[in-house]
């Protein structure tokens, strides 16, 4: 009956007795966010180039700021595979993905160097915004995504592991946050549906989060038990089960 009541509390009786969804009411709450959204979306794209643009290093010369780039350029042709090195940089396959996929669009100029660790900037930026927006109220996130973008520190530009580690744990505690119905705050009346298929996005983004840097895996615990509170064992069970899969696959590719 409670859940009839929530699920149904938004909804007015017409003329006729039956019940309707308040349209005004859900299109004015709707519009509202995605004018927030939008502006966010612009304001923050914007900042993330200016800031990084303003700031830009000489290219680094150390192994996680070198490797990746030469290895993505391998994927891309332009350097024979037979000089392919397994390593500790190499081994961080999220960020060579990344690299990868700017290189095919962008090409392999000295410039596009910077443009992966634009991208995961912005993505910290935007995760940070919806995470603020979900808790809070989207101002939050704003002032949160810009406050980040005002740090500049050197590993911000090269192919360095944090970046890309933050940007996709955010991400995956985003999607953690929607699947357990976190900070429903404005309009989601019930769970996602499957929650099977966001149970594994979860393990997926926080996977590319350990495939940019091992550390992420301290996350692993905190996620499962919000899960396991949140959506009983079989979430967590799943969670793990997927983690513990492809940290297996991962293995046998190395060997």
């Amino acid at each position: 009956h409670r859940a009839g009541h929530i699920g149904f509390e938004s909804m007015d009786s017409s003329s006729n007795g039956n019940t309707l969804p308040s349209c005004r009411a859900v299109g004015c709450k709707v519009g509202r966010f995605w004018k927030w959204h939008v502006t966010a979306l612009v304001v923050l794209v914007g900042f993330t180039v200016l800031t990084r643009l303003l700031f830009v290093p000489e290219i680094g010369t150390y192994g996680d700021d070198t490797h990746k780039w030469l290895h993505a350029k391998m994927l891309n042709g332009e350097i024979p595979l037979s000089e392919w090195i397994w390593d500790h940089h190499t081994a961080r396959t999220a960020i060579m993905g990344v690299t990868w996929i700017v290189q095919a669009l962008t090409g392999s100029e000295p410039m596009a160097y910077f443009v992966p660790g634009i991208v995961a900037c912005l993505g910290m930026a935007l995760s940070l915004y919806f995470l603020g927006a979900r808790l809070f109220h989207p101002l939050v996130g704003l002032v949160a995504g810009l406050a980040l973008l005002t740090w500049t520190p050197d590993m911000f530009y090269q192919l360095m592991p944090s970046p890309f580690m933050i940007w996709f744990s955010l991400m995956s505690l985003l999607v953690l946050m929607h699947a357990c119905g976190i900070g429903d705050g404005h309009g989601d009346l019930r769970r996602p549906q499957p929650l099977w298929a966001w149970v594994i996005a979860v393990a997926l983004l926080h996977f590319l989060a350990y495939l940019s840097w091992i550390g992420a895996l301290f996350f692993m615990p905190v996620f499962g038990w919000i899960l396991w509170r949140k959506n009983g064992w079989k979430a967590l069970v799943l969670y793990a089960g997927v983690m513990a899969g492809l940290y297996l696959t991962e293995t046998l590719i190395y060997a």
